[in-house]
């Protein structure tokens, strides 16, 4: 008979990614259109519906033969929200904001799982057994959503950390710092490929432990 704990578990944390990056997605639509850039509502955007978000390579097929593959390192992404800064009030502080709602909900996403952790965890006769497929799915959720929210702000043109970055260079540079988004791509690509990229992502893997030990204690301790 197969596996069917690790199959459950497997499936369901491609679940959560899904979820994760969609959110991710539209707290970056949410924002813009909050901030005065119709561009997001005008392309349908600015909804919690995942089908709007999620791209089928990147945030499907991608993961999902990663997770399938065992593959320790796990990564996704859904479709760019199409954002215009020199619609909002003040375009470099507004794009920095619009691009930092993404990790922040992730952040907020991780909160949320964890809190559920602790709950259902917590005391002499707990709603979930440690080791289960929903205990394992909880875990899942607060792993990935703290790993996109550290990846994506890592300072490399296209991802968010690059807008927060350019906000504080002179406006001389930031428009040359905006336009390495067509080559920034392909040096994270290189950087991945290479596995250059697990040594730019070790704060996410020592907050994952830092973050593993603490909610562990609140439930166990």
């Amino acid at each position: 008979m197969p596996d069917l704990t690790v199959n459950a578990s497997t499936v369901g944390a491609l679940l959560v990614l899904l979820v994760s990056i969609s959110l991710h997605e539209s707290a970056h639509a949410f924002v813009a259109h909050a901030l005065g850039d119709p561009t997001p509502g005008e392309r349908g955007r600015v909804t919690l519906n995942p089908f709007k978000h999620l791209d089928p390579f990147l945030s499907v097929l991608a993961p999902a033969l990663l997770i399938f593959a065992q593959s320790s390192f796990l990564i996704g992404a859904g479709r760019p929200v199409p954002v215009r800064p020199e619609c909002m009030r003040s375009p470099a502080r507004d794009f920095a904001l619009v691009a930092l709602a993404g990790p922040a909900s992730n952040v907020l996403l991780a909160l949320l799982f964890t809190a559920a952790y602790v709950l259902l965890q917590r005391g002499d006769a707990p709603l979930v057994e440690d080791g289960t497929v929903v205990s394992r799915l909880l875990g899942w959720g607060i792993k990935i959503n703290l790993f996109l929210a550290f990846f994506n702000l890592v300072p490399l043109p296209p991802l968010d950390g690059s807008r927060l970055v350019a906000y504080f260079l002179p406006r001389q540079i930031r428009g040359a710092f905006y336009r390495l988004d067509g080559i920034g791509i392909f040096i994270l690509i290189a950087l991945l490929l290479s596995g250059a990229f697990r040594w730019i992502m070790q704060p996410a893997g020592q907050a994952w432990r830092w973050w593993s030990d603490l909610f562990i204690n609140w439930t166990f301790g």
